[in-house]
């Protein structure tokens, strides 16, 4: 998720110990800034867990490899072409119009999969 090195905390390699002693693949969260300052995430996908973001706003930084713009807006910061764009490159789908409806039924249908586990 960050681009320098993950900054790790004792609570987020407990975390990945426990996960990595169950034999966890998944890991499904929402959005939670407590994780985000413990860089739960890198931690995670560096012994191969897959970290699913469930918010919209936070799979699309999660997609862009970089850290919540903010607390409440994640990708604020964006606007529909750039996520347009992202989608286009990422998930392979083009939204011609840049229609937010249509791309945030996309997004829900992706962050969907990581509930459903597929």
């Amino acid at each position: 998720m960050f681009s320098g090195p993950p900054i790790t905390t004792k609570p987020a390699i407990t975390i990945k110990e426990l996960a990595v002693s169950r034999g966890v693949k998944t890991i499904v969260k929402s959005k939670s800034m407590v994780t985000e300052e413990m860089h739960l995430a890198p931690v995670l996908e560096a012994v191969g867990i897959k970290v699913w973001e469930t918010d919209l706003g936070e799979y699309i930084v999660q997609l862009r490899n970089e850290a919540p713009y903010h607390i409440v807006t994640p990708a604020m910061h964006l606007d529909r072409h750039q996520i347009r764009e992202l989608f286009r490159e990422k998930l392979g789908e083009d939204i011609a119009d840049a229609d937010p409806q249509k791309m945030v039924a996309l997004g829900a249908a992706q962050t969907a999969r990581g509930i459903l586990c597929r």
